[in-house]
């Protein structure tokens, strides 16, 4: 019966495992693709810095028109990259707290089957506890059926601790 106990405990073990490892690899895949759109917009802007710098410049009133488009076209670049990486960060920011809630439910399940068989632990009853309990129940009057009944055993286990004690 413990084995059975075990062996499912195990399975259940195995099968948590696996899906937080599917979990992972999914959240590492889309990572990596946030980490490309990234890579790619940082590129982006190092171009359009590169073309910038390189505007030519002219005398007084062109580069105060220069300064002003350059400026413009700062906050521009500031702001298309604002609306593309905020959304990213936002995207990395729930997948971290759906990882950390999984992660906290699959240690909450862990810790009740840790609860559970230890209560497991707790109810089946020692050999020796069951024999007194047998004998006592017996003496009281009680038949092998009923003895058996009451306390979840078979009834040859029953017999066998009577005709150990030499009562049947």
């Amino acid at each position: 019966m413990d084995l059975f106990i075990i062996g499912g405990l195990v399975v259940v073990l195995v099968i948590i495992i696996a899906f937080i490892l599917i979990k992972e690899n999914e959240a590492n895949r889309r990572f990596t693709r946030y980490e490309r759109a990234i890579e790619g917009l940082m590129q982006e802007n190092f171009n359009l810095k590169k073309q910038i710098e390189n505007l030519p410049l002219s005398k007084d009133d062109d580069t105060k028109d220069n300064e002003e488009l350059k400026s413009e076209l700062s906050k521009k670049l500031e702001n298309d990259l604002n609306e593309k990486i905020v959304p990213i960060i936002k995207a990395i920011k729930s997948i971290e707290r759906v990882i950390d809630e999984f992660a906290s439910e699959q240690k909450d399940r862990m810790y009740n089957l840790e609860e559970r068989t230890r209560d497991i632990g707790k109810i089946t009853p020692s050999a020796q506890n069951e024999e007194e309990q047998i004998v006592r129940m017996f003496n009281s009057g009680k038949s092998i059926e009923m003895i058996a009944k009451d306390l979840r055993l078979g009834i040859g286990r029953v017999e066998f601790v009577l005709k150990l004690h030499q009562l049947a």
